[in-house]
């Protein structure tokens, strides 16, 4: 997942890099001066050129697309789930094992809302409010996946995809 800094930033953009079994990384500072040292990194798990890398702290991060300009149904549900996600994990005490966010438009907004779970890569949508607690109780609690509002899970083949849906 990629974040997109202000036009006027010359830091450059952040990416968040998971493997599908750890917390990930977030590699900060890629610039188009330093993209191809960012694909050595991918490759070679060693950072040059500027790019800084942080291990993750949190087992799980959630992302919520909540792109106004690109859709407006992403950009009215995902600022909501955002808030739901934000309190119920706070009220669980899940605060040190979740990380949420929001991100950029990832496709599907007739899907609205969206949302991204890692470090496995499930994608989720039409997510309401009242699914909220059973991303946090089913799917980061008990590795559940709940199989009617998901999309996919990144890194699988459209075999694997399938095996996911029960009736497949």
């Amino acid at each position: 997942m990629a974040n997109r800094p202000s036009r006027a930033s010359s830091v450059g953009y952040d990416c968040f890099v998971f493997d599908g079994k750890d917390q990930g990384v977030k590699v900060s500072a890629i610039t188009l001066d330093n993209i191809s040292d960012f694909i050595a990194y991918l490759k070679t798990g060693t950072a040059n050129n500027g790019l800084k890398v942080e291990k993750l702290s949190h087992a799980t991060h959630i992302f919520i697309c909540s792109h106004q300009a690109r859709d407006k149904r992403c950009g009215h549900c995902g600022p909501r789930l955002l808030d739901d996600f934000e309190e119920k994990i706070k009220s669980r005490g899940m605060s040190d094992k979740i990380k949420m966010g929001k991100t950029s438009h990832v496709g599907g907004h007739e899907y609205a809302g969206n949302v991204l779970v890692f470090p496995e890569g499930t994608w989720y949508g039409y997510i309401k409010p009242a699914d909220v607690d059973h991303i946090l109780d089913d799917h980061v609690g008990k590795g559940k996946l709940l199989t009617d509002k998901l999309r996919g899970r990144m890194g699988l083949t459209g075999e694997q995809q399938r095996a996911l849906k029960p009736g497949n």
